[in-house]
């Protein structure tokens, strides 16, 4: 089982030797993570929520929530559950996980202790929380990134657009070198800085940690 799957993007107008060049002079600073979305398995259903409970703000919840919150799941019996899991808007990280994160100096978050069910075969897994992220920036390069406007900016309501990326590049000023932050421009979209990354995969566990990270420049 695999660590971590990484896929690696150029932005447009970078091929070749040129984009080997450039990536001697650039240094990747921050992964987009999210489950492993080519998994047959992972969370069905999210448990049911109040209204204005969001996940992707990126603002602390203090409403009560349910404790446990119950996801539901299709892991078969036999099948170890991955320690990330779960929709962008609402992950689901375990219990050791966090602390891997935790103990390289990230503590902007929430969690909250969720249960896994499997409804058909009656199995459930404890040791997972849901992760709320405090901290959400406007840190993509309009220019360099690609994406796709899904809803214009609206300085009475929306501050930025709101997109959907295929390419994402960042303004290293605008990140102020946070370990760890959702985007404005696309709210579900998770990074974690690389000092964070490589602590992750410095003490990946015997079964790995199966996730997705993919790289995210910052220029």
């Amino acid at each position: 089982m695999h660590l971590i799957t990484i896929r690696r993007f150029a932005p447009t107008g970078f091929t070749g030797s040129e984009d080997m060049n450039r990536r001697c002079t650039l240094a990747t600073l921050y992964y987009h993570v999210e489950a492993d979305y080519y998994s047959d398995y992972g969370v069905t259903m999210n448990p049911d929520l109040p209204d204005d409970v969001s996940f992707v703000k990126g603002e602390i919840i203090t409403v009560q929530l349910p404790d446990p919150m119950e996801f539901e799941v299709n892991f078969p019996s036999d099948k170890d559950v991955p320690h990330f899991i779960g929709f962008n808007s609402l992950p689901v990280l375990s219990e050791l996980l966090l602390k891997t994160i935790m103990s390289c100096g990230v503590d902007n978050f929430q969690t909250f202790p969720a249960i896994l069910k499997n409804p058909e075969t009656g199995k459930f897994w404890k040791g997972f929380f849901a992760l709320n992220v405090i901290g959400i920036l406007a840190a993509a390069d309009p220019v360099k990134s690609e994406s796709d406007i899904i809803m214009e900016g609206d300085p009475d309501g929306v501050d930025v657009p709101l997109v959907g990326f295929n390419t994402i590049v960042l303004d290293k000023s605008k990140t102020y070198d946070m370990l760890m932050f959702r985007l404005a421009e696309s709210p579900s979209t998770l990074l974690i800085h690389d000092t964070v990354y490589n602590h992750i995969v410095a003490n990946k566990p015997a079964t790995g940690w199966n996730f997705i990270a993919t790289e995210v420049d910052a220029v």
